[in-house]
């Protein structure tokens, strides 16, 4: 149970960070599309995120 808590403080830290970083990336002018890259980069990354948050939860409620 110990392993799943850190697990899920882990994933939320690294998504406060990548919300931190898209903050930072709004002061940059950036290329439009270069913009969209990163945006989708991100976004991929926050759902694979999210998919590990839900299996953990998933199986910390079946054990």
């Amino acid at each position: 149970m110990e392993a799943i808590k850190k697990t899920l403080a882990l994933c939320k830290n690294l998504k406060d960070r990548f919300v931190n970083l898209e903050e930072q990336l709004h002061a940059i002018p950036l290329h439009p599309v270069r913009w969209l890259a990163i945006q989708k980069t991100l976004n991929e990354i926050d759902g694979q995120l999210s998919s590990v948050e839900e299996t953990i939860r998933r199986g910390s409620r079946q054990s």
